[in-house]
């Protein structure tokens, strides 16, 4: 079930007065892709189409969760 969310678009004037100038429908976040999923992949796309090499890594690989002495 795709539930949807009515967020009100409004704007607050000097005096504190709300104005609602539209109600926008957001649908459920669960099955929506995240921004910066979205953000990688179509830097990825661009990348791949232009033939740009992988950026070198300006950090370190993840420690291990013991580290003996």
């Amino acid at each position: 079930e795709n539930l949807s969310l009515d967020l009100p678009i409004s704007m607050v004037d000097i005096s504190g007065k709300r104005v609602q100038y539209e109600t926008y429908k957001k649908a459920n976040t669960n099955d929506t892709i995240k921004e910066i999923d979205a953000v990688v992949d179509h830097i990825k796309s661009v990348t791949e189409e232009h033939n740009l090499a992988k950026a070198t890594p300006v950090w370190q690989d993840k420690l291990k969760n013991r580290i003996y002495l």
